[in-house]
């Protein structure tokens, strides 16, 4: 719009104004405001009058209205020849693309709803070795052409040699609109604007839409599924698309229904009961979801299972036993590989262990649950223990000669700091593997057990027949030696640490028959068998 100012001398009293491609087109006004919707230069034409007579201006050109210029984003570049974004893939739409200092691809639209997380994932390109990258992507949310406001720096990872991933959240509140995402990788922590050094840098366009009202979706999770008779259950509702209203029904629980949204269950009765659970929302059809909650005398025993490992940049690449296992494998942060894995007991077996990163520092672990008891807690469970190693690791472990049954193995590497049986929320990986061992231990019972291990004269073991008390006698202990009984079947009846050179054993509550005794001291084994009257 334009401000007109009349000038004319000699005091008119009338005014009449004429404005080519303007709005309004004429006035009467001594001082209009005018409108002009269109590029083009305009003439204005003015006359006035007083008591003497009338006169006329007239001004061609005198108006010169531009066409509106948009402004431009700001131009970003990298030097792409040996590395660069070779895919982009956000909400399952994937781009793949080669080298390119700066590569233009709005033509490429994502869509995304406000108030939303989208999974992302970036693919580096190198021309020769993989190098460390940085990368970033900025989303113009207020289409305002900069990726200055806060929160448009929507994802960010620092020094990875493969693939990077994690989520990009749409805020709730924002304007639908379509915009521009810049993403950019470099060798140093990439800006949005100007060089980013080694590297490359592409836009996109998103469509950031409002979110579409969906129908309920009934889901829940409980923190048991099994418990023991009078125990409780916590129920926590994981329903999506925000439903208004909750009615629980919980077979043999107490309460039997609930309308809360996150109700706490009590079970007295032993059985297997079923839970539902309904979800409505206003205008929508309601939506079911059942599971059931198994109620036992005595509680079932589990293999701890480590969560919230981080195995984005370390993991087991590879693991290679005898020839055994051969086993390429990913970063799951946890695996179990139910395939048995027949191992023979008293074996020794090659080890070798490849991680994903050659220049972390990693800490192994391998055990196996040798007595079964679902834990690698026992002393005679651990098998490998490689402290602060970069790179590939070689080992060999022997299997505990009274191994027996179907059991499990654990492989742990943890980077920086040496892991536990149960570690959770670490860098590094944990792969559990099922192992099978034939029961050859009662036939070796039968046959002379030789002991050539160490001199077994330093150690006693008496009386033998035994009628309660077994006594072992050490000439010396250090810490972690320990003993072990086993019956004719196989089965480890007793399992204790020595706490010092001489030890009692009450037998007195174990039948007759024949046992065997079998003492670890470091690396050396005894055994000797025993008759119990």
């Amino acid at each position: 719009s334009v401000t007109f100012s009349d000038k004319s001398s000699n005091s008119p009293v009338n005014w009449y104004w004429e404005f080519d491609g303007g709005t309004p087109a004429t006035s009467t006004a001594k001082n209009p405001k005018v409108t002009y919707a269109n590029a083009n230069s305009y003439k204005v034409k003015l006359t006035v009058t007083n008591p003497g007579g009338s006169n006329t201006k007239i001004k061609e050109n005198y108006i010169q209205v531009n066409p509106v210029v948009e402004p431009l984003y700001c131009a970003s570049n990298g030097t792409s020849s040996t590395e660069w974004i070779a895919n982009v893939t956000l909400n399952n739409n994937s781009h793949n693309s080669g080298g390119g200092d700066y590569q233009d691809f709005t033509s490429t639209t994502f869509t995304m709803e406000t108030g939303k997380s989208y999974p992302v994932s970036l693919k580096p390109g190198f021309i020769s070795r993989s190098g460390f990258e940085y990368w970033s992507v900025w989303i113009d949310l207020n289409n305002d052409k900069d990726f200055d406001d806060p929160g448009e720096q929507v994802f960010s990872s620092n020094k990875s040699k493969s693939t990077v991933s994690g989520y990009i959240t749409i805020p709730a509140g924002i304007s639908a609109t379509t915009t521009r995402m810049r993403v950019s990788m470099a060798s140093q922590p990439p800006v949005a604007c100007g060089y980013i050094g080694d590297g490359e840098v592409e836009d996109y366009t998103v469509q950031i839409t409002e979110p579409v009202p969906q129908p309920p979706v009934a889901d829940f999770a409980s923190d048991h599924s099994i418990i023991q008779v009078g125990g409780s259950v916590s129920f926590t509702d994981l329903s999506q698309n925000e439903p208004d209203q909750y009615q629980w029904t919980f077979e043999g629980g107490t309460p039997s229904t609930s309308t809360q949204q996150n109700p706490v269950v009590v079970y007295n009765t032993i059985g297997s009961y079923q839970v539902t659970l309904t979800v409505s929302k206003s205008g929508f059809t309601s939506s079911t979801k059942t599971s059931t909650i198994s109620v036992t005398e005595t509680m079932p025993v589990y293999y701890c299972t480590p969560s919230q490992i981080n195995s984005s940049s370390n993991y087991i690449q590879k693991v290679v036993i005898g020839s055994l296992i051969n086993n390429d494998t990913g970063g799951d942060g946890y695996s179990l590989q139910t395939d048995p894995v027949s191992m023979t007991a008293g074996e020794t077996y090659s080890v070798a262990l490849v991680p994903n990163s050659s220049s972390s520092r990693n800490f192994w672990r391998i055990w196996i649950d040798v007595n079964n008891d679902k834990d690698f807690d026992d002393s005679d469970e651990t098998l490998a223990v490689l402290n602060n190693k970069k790179g590939n690791v070689a080992t060999t472990i022997t299997i505990p000669n009274y191994a027996n049954g179907t059991t499990r193995m654990r492989i742990t590497m943890e980077t920086g700091s040496s892991p536990s049986t149960c570690d959770d929320g670490f860098d590094g990986e944990v792969e559990d593997y099922v192992v099978s061992f034939a029961p050859a231990l009662p036939q070796s019972m039968m046959a002379s057990v030789p002991n050539d291990e160490f001199d077994s004269d330093n150690i006693l073991v008496y009386p033998n027949p035994v009628h309660d008390i077994l006594k072992l006698q050490l000439d010396r202990f250090e810490q972690g030696d320990y003993y072990a009984i086993y019956g004719s079947n196989g089965e480890k009846l007793i399992n204790n640490n020595f706490q010092s050179s001489f030890t009692q054993i009450d037998m007195a509550g174990l039948p007759s028959g024949m046992y065997l005794v079998t003492i670890v001291k470091k690396e050396q084994v005894l055994h000797e068998k025993i008759i119990k009257r």
